[in-house]
């Protein structure tokens, strides 16, 4: 089980730290690095720093998804949840990423993707409910995050 001293060794040896306090349950931590490495840096590249030191050593599944709620097509209410699962240690293998640094980014890399093929086609400035979700469902599984949805009770 990680623990939040673990958590914090592992800051600690990636990081050069003026201080690091971390308290968590097991699953869920919440770290307080201060560092002069992070001089100059963003709120992001900050971030960044410290997964970067914890990323080979968190493991699991993470669950990425939104639920969208309204007025299905026949007009009665609807509730779906649309998810997909990454889990860690395949993501740092395979791209060297933490599973939610990888969730957050394969998005705009499908989208463009289809884009420059010619799947998706659109004028002007379209979100991604304007293109059919089908394309973009199928090239999530074939990078490896196979998709989920479940129709909830609105």
């Amino acid at each position: 089980m990680v623990t939040p001293e673990s958590v914090q060794s592992g800051i600690e040896a990636g990081l050069e730290c003026e201080s690091v306090e971390v308290i968590g349950d097991g699953q869920h931590f919440q770290a307080l690095v201060v560092s002069g490495a992070f001089a100059g840096r963003n709120r992001v590249q900050r971030h960044q720093m410290v997964y970067a030191t914890l990323g080979e050593r968190m493991s699991g599944k993470t669950c990425a998804g939104t639920l969208v709620t309204g007025l299905g097509k026949d007009g009665r209410p609807r509730s779906t949840y649309l998810y997909h699962v990454v889990d860690n240690e395949w993501s740092m293998r395979e791209y060297g990423s933490q599973a939610v640094v990888w969730q957050t980014a394969i998005n705009p890399v499908i989208a463009l993707e289809l884009l420059a093929s010619g799947v998706w086609k659109g004028v002007g400035v379209l979100g991604p409910e304007a293109f059919p979700a089908r394309p973009f469902l199928d090239k999530l599984a074939e990078y490896g995050s196979p998709h989920g949805v479940r129709e909830l009770e609105p």
